[in-house]
């Protein structure tokens, strides 16, 4: 935890390595040969061990508990959150991935948080094969034959899902454990979870700063459709993400009103602690109030990225430690 953090190459920009990376779900292991769902946050620990030690102590500090086959089975659905950023492509990352086994396989250059406008189009993607140097290629969008692997060591799905498909990861700090000072996050492919956290995101960008106020990561239950081998639409129970608040403080977590919201601006503008202007003097406060409660974050979906022809996915949150 104390070691200095790393940036991360393959995602760009200035986001660096995390300290830990949470997940919703449980890995194939082998009774079970697909992911498990579940209701609650679980650490991994990596392929290497590299998060064992912060797993270990989001355990103890969260009460995750274990069966003996190693499966999560209990632990927390809400997370006070800070954004260790107030840039929005430093906190929330939306791009093409693929992996394959212990690596990164392909990644698309856009980070469709900072150009939502390019989502669903043509894009550039940078292919890291198991030999020789990066390869890049253009596709023509999420159903372009590449995204289902087989081309320069991108790993074909057995299941005919795309492989290389938009994964959105939010990095964060967890606010009520000191020692947790590097960032945290969370990758999912759910295409409703990407939408509720673009959309928070983007109204909380409205108030100058993103770094300045305490979040709920929460968990939420959901319904999600996909398609089986034969094409055929289904839906299944699944959990999603969902970012709510901000909070009035980690004691009270109730939702601060819009003029507790404009009265935090107004404190954080005079101290010289916003990183740009406000949108206004009353519509950030407004939005952010209302995106607060999260029967209205279904509402705002459709004004975030526009969701073309994308399928959700039953197994939504990457799971695969």
């Amino acid at each position: 935890m104390t070691e200095p953090a790393r940036i991360l190459e393959p995602l760009g920009g200035s986001r660096v390595d995390p300290a830990l990376m949470l997940s919703l779900g449980n890995p194939p292991n082998d009774t079970r040969k697909f992911p498990q769902r579940l209701p609650f946050f679980r650490p991994k620990e990596g392929r290497d061990g590299q998060w064992s030690g912060p797993a270990r102590a989001f355990n103890e500090k969260y009460g995750v508990e274990y069966a003996a086959n190693g499966d999560a089975v209990k632990g927390p659905k809400i997370l006070p959150i800070r954004l260790p950023a107030s840039v929005v492509g430093d906190v929330l990352d939306i791009r093409y991935l693929a992996f394959g086994q212990d690596r990164l396989a392909a990644r698309g250059v856009t980070n469709y948080a900072e150009y939502p406008g390019r989502f669903g189009g043509a894009e550039r993607v940078k292919v890291f094969p198991i030999e020789g140097d990066p390869v890049e290629f253009d596709i023509t969008g999420p159903d372009d034959e590449a995204c289902l692997g087989g081309h320069h060591d991108i790993p074909t799905d057995p299941q005919g899902k795309a492989s290389l498909a938009i994964v959105t990861t939010l990095t964060f700090v967890l606010a009520e454990v000191g020692s947790f000072t590097t960032p945290v996050a969370i990758s999912t492919k759910s295409r409703k979870s990407r939408d509720r956290i673009y959309w928070k995101i983007k109204l909380l960008a409205q108030s100058g700063s993103l770094s300045h106020w305490i979040m709920l990561l929460a968990v939420r239950p959901d319904r999600v459709t996909y398609r089986d081998e034969k094409g055929k639409r289904h839906t299944a129970p699944a959990y999603t993400l969902d970012l709510l608040g901000p909070v009035a403080s980690l004691a009270d977590r109730r939702h601060l009103t819009i003029d507790e919201i404009q009265a935090r601006i107004d404190t954080l503008a005079d101290r010289g602690l916003l990183s740009t202007p406000p949108s206004g003097p009353s519509v950030a406060p407004a939005a952010i109030a209302a995106a607060a409660d999260s029967s209205l974050v279904e509402g705002a979906e459709s004004q975030a990225l526009p969701p073309g022809d994308l399928d959700e996915v039953v197994d939504g949150e990457v799971v695969d430690d």
